[in-house]
């Protein structure tokens, strides 16, 4: 009886581990590589870690704020405060030297959003935010109120 119950519990463990991988052999809803917890807030990005290395990153963005806002990942060598802006003030996000790799829509009061890299290469990167709404309507424009952090992917750890 307790060779059965044993073999019973084994193979409940067994499925459990496999059923966390994905057809396509990613790890479905379990997060592998680094992770990045950004904190949206008027008018701040915060995130928890400013570099992360090379590979495999989940960014979750989690809205502390009043109104919706989004989350933007550029790829750049510009310096955080000086992309290239719209006459209202907001990130031109197919300016010179701007690269959108990633971006989490609308995330409203308290909830949040994520998106994968995984594939990234080191670099110098900007969190950024371009949507400030409330009841639909725009409440602000988040870059040109400061809502921008630099963010840096470096070698990952044996890649030289």
């Amino acid at each position: 009886m307790k060779r059965e119950v044993w073999s019973v519990l084994g193979l409940a463990a067994a499925s459990l581990v496999l059923g966390a991988c994905a057809a396509d052999g990613t790890t479905g809803g379990l997060v592998s590589g680094a992770t990045v917890h950004v904190t949206l807030n008027e008018w701040t990005i915060t995130p928890d870690r400013t570099t992360a290395p090379a590979g495999s990153i989940t960014v979750i963005a989690d809205n502390k704020g009043a109104d919706v806002h989004d989350l933007v990942l550029i790829e750049t060598d510009l310096a955080p405060g000086s992309l290239p802006v719209t006459a209202a003030g907001d990130v031109d996000l197919k300016g010179a030297g701007v690269l959108v790799l990633s971006t989490v829509a609308d995330v409203a009061p308290g909830g949040t959003g994520q998106f994968r890299l995984d594939d990234s290469t080191p670099g110098a990167y900007v969190f950024v935010s371009t949507v400030a709404t409330s009841n639909g309507k725009t409440v602000g424009h988040p870059y040109a109120k400061g809502m921008f952090h630099a963010f840096t992917i470096t070698e990952a750890p044996g890649q030289e």
